[in-house]
């Protein structure tokens, strides 16, 4: 059933494609536009040619529904087999261009039209619209911030020639620190750029006075005296004010203020010693005709208590051996026994509060000094140049060791430090030789660098637990809350834990016994002659990593400034050009140094770089140019020699090259 329906509908279709192509014609082919069908002429005939038989029927044209098109006319195809026959042909009737594609800075756009009746389309391209250019000025790069070099832009689209400038970073300049003072503020060093205002610098606030409290001394007849005034430990401020001298006022023959003879009045033949009245007793003066080594000096004279030995009273008196201070003494005078080379032993007695400055200067024979509990004041020079002296007590009552008071005391091997004292002076122990040991008790707050300076022989630095200033490790005696190595000893080992960052002035001064140094990476910070007469230092290394020094050939040198600052006896200064200059002292009293060369890098050398050394040979790899520290030319010729050199050297306070 279902195969006869699809027969009938084949059929149908078929029957009505027909009816609409289908129409009458004959062998002619019609006009283009289906009109009658035209028949040629006789005429048209030509010779030799037969002529076409007419079809047996009429044929009649069928066209397509579709329209065909070119780029100018559209039209109905016929179907029929004629193809030269066409139906409607007719020019195309456009509707308005539309954008398809809008043109770019770098791209062709596109339109197109579309005929209205057969849909045919035609297309246009659209020209590229090219860059509309933007102008953008440079930008420098700076030590932080990236540049740029001049570049354009298009408004348009995202063109651009844009070429970026690295930044620069800092150029860094070296800026040394500057310690802050009582009155000023100072500064760590630190870092700037010769560019920009990039800089490290921090400020380390002025410190203010440590001020110390003075008595008052009231004036004499014949010397001035001062009020009660403050100094401060760190600097040079003073409140002292000086009052004068009262001048002698002389009643019978003598002053009744000090006793002092009128001048007048012809003194008392034959005296042994020398007295003078202070209007409550007497103080020895000076020697009359006293001539014995063994003194022992009165109690009692002319009825009156003798309280004081006075000022110089027996300076210079070389052939004093043994002296004997009586009970009712209470001072021993500025330089009393200054220059007592041949005094052996002094007995001072209970009662005695003060020892004046330079009181024993020089007085290298004595070999021990009892003093008594009610000594509280040391004055400076006290026992200076003591040589034989090889121990000392000194009192419970003591609060401070003065300046100089034991230096050169070269004997001295102990020495006990009571709890009641707290600051020592500035080279209170300078230049003991002999001293093994010191242990500092924790009343202690105040030490300078040079305290111990020159104790060559110095094996053992303690610091009693408990003192809020100061610590010590490996030998070295630390300022804790400074991180500054104040000084250490012929075997010390500077700690590497951070707890050091500075050694200060003169540290190792004077140790004939160190043999070698390593510096950590924390320090970065030298003071001055800290490795001065260092005679055996052998060396000098400084741990990789410091930022501010390094070691090469046994020499320590500032690595920013190019400046070899101490060496050893067997030093190599470096001809690579890391060394330009030799600081001042740099090898003073390095006394097995004998030759050296000066590589042709170096065109500055300190004062006294060479002093007390042991020069005979002095190689200047350019002897050429060089001036002393007045500016007069150094002969050439006697640089070139080495004799020559090393005597220039040896006794030069500095000399630099001039190119």
């Amino acid at each position: 059933m279902k195969q006869k329906l699809l027969t009938a509908l084949l059929c149908i279709m078929l029957a009505a494609g027909c009816a609409c192509g289908f129409a009458a014609c004959d062998n002619d082919v019609g006009s283009g536009n289906g009109d009658q069908i035209s028949t040629p002429a006789p005429d048209d005939e030509k010779p030799g040619e037969e002529e076409p038989e007419p079809d047996s029927e009429p044929h009649e044209h069928t066209y397509s529904e579709a329209w065909t098109s070119d780029g100018t006319y559209h039209w109905h195809a016929a179907t029929c087999g004629h193809a030269d026959e066409v139906s409607g042909k007719t020019e195309h009737d456009f509707g308005a261009w539309e954008e398809k594609f809008a043109a770019t800075c770098t791209e062709e756009g596109l339109r197109v039209r579309v005929c209205r009746t057969c849909g045919y389309e035609e297309s246009q391209a659209l020209s590229a619209l090219g860059h509309d250019i933007v102008e953008h000025a440079g930008q420098a790069a700076t030590c932080t911030q990236a540049g740029w070099e001049a570049y354009e832009t298009c408004s348009r689209c995202d063109y651009t020639t844009y070429a970026a400038l690295s930044a620069l970073g800092h150029d860094t300049v070296y800026h040394a620190g500057q310690a802050a003072t009582c009155t000023q503020a100072g500064w760590e060093a630190y870092e700037t750029c010769s560019r920009c205002n990039y800089t490290t610098y921090t400020a380390i606030p002025e410190a203010g006075h440590r001020l110390v409290p003075h008595a008052g001394q009231d004036p004499t007849c014949t010397q001035s005296g001062w009020a009660a005034y403050e100094t401060c430990e760190n600097c040079d401020y003073t409140t002292y004010q000086a009052l004068s001298s009262l001048g002698h006022h002389y009643v019978n023959g003598a002053c009744d203020r000090c006793g002092a003879s009128d001048p007048s009045v012809s003194p008392e033949p034959d005296e042994q010693l020398v007295y003078r009245f202070n209007g409550s007793g007497y103080i020895v003066t000076g020697i009359g005709t006293m001539s014995d080594a063994v003194l022992t000096i009165p109690s009692i004279y002319n009825g009156h208590p003798v309280t004081e030995i006075g000022e110089s009273a027996f300076a210079g008196i070389t052939w004093l051996s043994d002296v004997t201070i009586p009970d009712g003494v209470t001072s021993i005078g500025t330089e009393a026994f200054n220059g007592c080379t041949g005094l052996k032993s002094v007995v001072i007695p209970d009662g005695v509060t003060s020892i004046g400055g330079s009181a024993f200067y020089g007085c290298a024979g004595l070999k021990s000094i009892d003093t008594p509990e009610s000594v509280t004041s040391i004055g400076d020079y006290a026992f200076y140049g003591c040589a034989g002296l090889e121990s000392i007590d000194i009192p419970e009552g003591v609060t401070s060791i003065a300046t100089w008071a034991f230096q050169n005391c070269t004997g001295l091997k102990s020495i006990v430090i009571p709890d009641s004292v707290t600051s020592i002076g500035h080279y209170a122990f300078s230049g003991c030789t002999g001293l093994k040991s010191i242990v500092i008790p924790e009343s202690v707050t105040r030490i300078p660098e040079d305290a111990f300076a020159g104790c060559a022989g110095l094996e053992s630095i303690v610091v009693e637990e408990g003192n809020p200033v100061y610590h010590s490790a490996g030998n070295c005696l630390i300022e804790t809350q400074s991180k500054t190595l104040l000084f250490g000893c012929s075997n010390s080992i500077i700690p590497d834990d951070g707890s050091v960052t500075s050694i200060g002035s003169m540290a190792f001064s004077g140790r004939s016994g160190l043999k070698e140094i390593e510096i950590p990476n924390s320090v970065t910070s030298i003071g001055e002659r800290v490795f001065e007469g260092c005679a055996g230092l052998e060396s000098i290394v400084v741990e990789e990593g410091n930022p501010v020094y390094h070691s090469a050939g046994n020499c320590l040198i500032e690595t920013q400034s190019k400046t070899l600052l101490f060496g050893c006896s067997n030093s190599i200064i470096p001809d690579d050009g890391s060394v330009t200059s030799i600081g001042d002292m740099a090898f003073k009293g390095h006394s097995g140094l004998t030759s050296i060369v000066i590589p042709e890098s170096v065109i500055s050398i300190g004062g006294n770089a060479f002093s007390d050394c042991a020069l005979k040979n002095v190689v200047f790899e350019n002897p050429e140019g060089w001036r002393d520290s007045w500016g007069n030319e150094i002969s050439s010729e006697d640089l070139a020699d080495p004799a020559s050199a090393a005597w220039i050297l040896s006794g030069s306070n500095g000399i630099n090259r001039m190119d």
